[in-house]
């Protein structure tokens, strides 16, 4: 998400430079790897909720939105309250009052529509099932199946969709 950046290295100075450890450490890295893990489906829901096209989107705000939009879907644990103050906490502290208000908007917006944000079914729509599921590119699953047949190409998709 933000070039030239390795996340694993990045994700090890941030936990160093914090001195974070324990139950702070685990939600980071859970937040850093679950949000690039989901990173396809995040944007596209952002796409859905944004009056702005996603590539327009600061990066910086694009990463908040799909590191608060992960929190709300996938960790159970996290009061959605929490969530979204907590993004918006950390946006203040790094872009300005306008950018603000448009991850407190579009978070919001989320939790008022969050049953209309399903994955599309697999039989109407393979590819972008595929795509959002799995974060990957279409390309490189339409590729794959052409080469491998769609069956093996299942097994790659969730072989890399695996927590290691």
């Amino acid at each position: 998400m933000e070039k030239g950046a390795y996340s694993n290295l990045r994700l090890q100075t941030a936990l160093k430079k914090n001195h974070l450890k324990g139950p702070e450490a685990h939600l980071l890295t859970e937040l850093v790897y679950g949000t690039l893990r989901k990173y396809k489906y995040l944007v596209w829901i952002i796409s859905r909720l944004s009056s702005h096209p996603v590539k327009k989107i600061h990066p910086a705000v694009r990463i908040l939105l799909c590191i608060g939009l992960y929190q709300l879907i996938y960790l159970s644990r996290i009061p959605e309250s929490a969530a979204v103050n907590e993004t918006v906490k950390i946006a203040k502290k790094i872009t300005h009052p306008g950018n603000v208000r448009f991850i407190n908007g579009v978070l919001r917006n989320f939790l008022r529509k969050k049953e209309q944000f399903e994955l599309p079914k697999r039989e109407s729509n393979p590819l972008l099932y595929d795509e959002l599921f799995y974060n990957m590119p279409g390309w490189l699953v339409q590729k794959w199946q052409k080469e491998l047949g769609p069956e093996k190409t299942d097994l790659i998709l969730k072989a890399f969709n695996e927590v290691p």
